[in-house]
């Protein structure tokens, strides 16, 4: 089992032009692997384009409407992907949201955002 810096990952998720915040979790999987997963903020200037957001395979949602710039879950995922090692890819989705809680030292909720999370993409495997 190889280790995976949520830190590294959300790093060369924030690179990218769209991204204001993210936060990296594991999401376990039915092989006994857990998968890494993202949410993701985007800046005010960048909406989600929802044509391309669900993908079966990752299982990728996005949970914002409207559309400005087109930025794609596919695209965020392939940003991360295509700079780190096969075992830290992005393969448990990317879910997107308007913002993410923090706590009162202004530190992200990590344990709450997880479960959030994973609540999402249970619906969305129930859906399909």
């Amino acid at each position: 089992m190889n280790y995976v810096s949520a830190l590294e990952l959300e790093g060369v998720m924030q690179r990218h032009p769209a991204v204001q915040e993210c936060l990296a979790f594991a999401r376990p999987s039915s092989d006994l692997q857990d998968l890494v997963s993202m949410v993701v903020v985007l800046k005010t200037d960048h909406e989600a384009s929802l044509k391309h957001n669900i993908l079966c395979q990752h299982c990728c949602i996005s949970l914002m409407s409207t559309v400005h710039s087109q930025v794609t879950v596919e695209e965020l995922t392939e940003h991360v992907n295509r700079q780190v090692a096969d075992h830290k890819m992005i393969r448990g989705g990317v879910l997107i949201r308007e913002s993410i809680p923090r706590n009162s030292m202004g530190k992200l909720v990590r344990r709450t955002m997880r479960k959030w999370a994973l609540e999402q993409f249970e619906k969305k495997k129930m859906r399909t």
